[in-house]
């Protein structure tokens, strides 16, 4: 049984480090895409048709869009690692025996890992779809 909830307690804080890493990963992203749009709307304002000025606009645009696929996989990583280490814990929690009122891990567990993961597709999507329209 000892064996059992330490198991249980290291697939625990694997399910929390993964979610820790994926808004901090969601953190950096949305700052970096957020700088790029204040270089890219900087570069329109001061942009008179130049080719310079076009070719910095198109590759603030290109690397925006490079970000949000970037960020995407990370996501989608940190959230199937997540519900992979979350899964397992509530697995082991009910073969030792603890009562789901009494766990770390209720019976609500799938609806909060789909509702993170819908958090993290609304945030990500406005920053995707910015850039597909800047792109084109």
């Amino acid at each position: 049984m000892t064996d059992g909830l330490e198991v249980m307690k290291h697939l625990g804080g694997l399910a929390m480090q993964a979610e820790a890493n994926l808004w901090t990963s969601s953190a950096l992203f949305g700052g970096a895409e957020g700088v790029l749009l204040l270089a890219y709307f900087g570069m329109i304002q001061v942009s008179n048709s130049e080719l310079f000025l076009t070719w910095w606009i198109s590759a603030i645009a290109r690397t925006g869009l490079i970000f949000s696929i970037a960020w995407l996989g990370a996501g989608v990583l940190l959230q199937v690692r997540r519900w992979t280490w979350a899964t397992k814990a509530k697995r082991l929690q009910t073969l030792i025996g603890i009562p789901n009122e009494f766990g770390p891990w209720g019976r609500n567990l799938s609806f909060a890992l789909v509702s993170d993961a819908a958090l993290f597709f609304v945030t990500w999507i406005p920053f995707m779809t910015i850039w597909l329209l800047f792109f084109w």
